[in-house]
């Protein structure tokens, strides 16, 4: 799921960033105001896919923790072969 997510997020980010530069090459030397909003647009849109990306590390964080944790847990807990004490 994490790298679904990372992926997505990519994808998203490259249509964003494609459609500025579009936008940017078609413009035709408009004013600077025009190329101003336009690259505000293209970074405001990128902050969900900056936050889009963040959950999928988080997610792939979390999943190798609980393997780690699980790893350890199994080699302390104590064996269960039973000893006898005669």
């Amino acid at each position: 799921m994490a790298s679904f997510l990372k992926f997505i997020s990519g994808l998203y980010l490259v249509i964003v960033w494609l459609a500025f530069a579009i936008v940017a090459a078609g413009s035709n030397g408009q004013t600077q105001i025009f190329g101003l909003v336009a690259l505000l647009s293209a970074i405001g849109a990128s902050i969900p896919a900056a936050a889009l990306y963040a959950f999928g590390q988080v997610v792939e964080d979390v999943r190798q923790s609980r393997d780690h944790l699980a790893a350890m847990r199994k080699y302390y807990e104590p064996s269960q072969v039973a000893r006898h004490v005669a």
